[in-house]
């Protein structure tokens, strides 16, 4: 027998998962990525990416040095 094509978008180098965000956000984030003609995930992912990289080295830098005995700031 043949082998079946599964049809949807090719895969990407991301490994996406599902995550809640409130409506009315997620409705303009769609607006505004249709108007950039990209993916809503491609988009919020792009400007969520430094925000978060930075708050996670800065948490890290906050563990190391509690783990140091300098305690919190």
């Amino acid at each position: 027998m043949a082998e079946s094509k599964r049809a949807g978008r090719p895969r990407s180098d991301r490994d996406d998962v599902p995550v809640k965000l409130d409506r009315r956000l997620v409705d303009q984030a769609r607006v505004v990525a249709a108007f950039r003609k990209t993916t809503l995930v491609e988009m919020l992912s792009d400007m969520l990416k430094v925000p978060v990289e930075r708050a996670h080295q800065q948490m890290v830098k906050e563990l190391n040095r509690d783990a140091d005995g300098a305690g919190p700031k």
